[in-house]
């Protein structure tokens, strides 16, 4: 994924975490912000309570993955967090797309995904 198109600063995770509205399901959690740019920018967090380095690197690789294929079907102009919790490890890759997919869509995000 491009680095434009990821949260790099902590302070952007932290506004987007305290100012952005907040959708829920048990695997994850998404944060949206709107932002002043032209395009998304996104970002994950794994705490070290997920699991391993090995999993909590594979889990973000697939997420990474997942968010640059749906990123020019989604709406713009958003910092988007994703945070993955427990029961998200050792999901299989289509049921990660599911989820994420699901809080996209009561987030109002989706455009011809689905």
């Amino acid at each position: 994924m491009k680095s434009a198109l990821r949260l790099r600063r902590g302070e952007d995770f932290a506004r987007a975490r305290r100012t952005g509205r907040v959708f829920y399901h048990p695997a994850m959690i998404l944060n949206i912000r709107a932002n002043a740019g032209p395009c998304n920018r996104y970002g994950i967090v794994i705490g070290k309570r997920f699991g391993i380095a090995v999993q909590r690197n594979r889990c973000k690789r697939q997420l990474r993955a997942l968010l640059q294929e749906m990123h020019k079907e989604l709406q713009q102009g958003y910092d988007i967090v994703l945070v993955a919790r427990r029961q998200l490890q050792g999901q299989p890759f289509r049921a990660m797309r599911r989820i994420v997919l699901r809080l996209l869509d009561k987030a109002g995000l989706l455009g011809k995904i689905g």
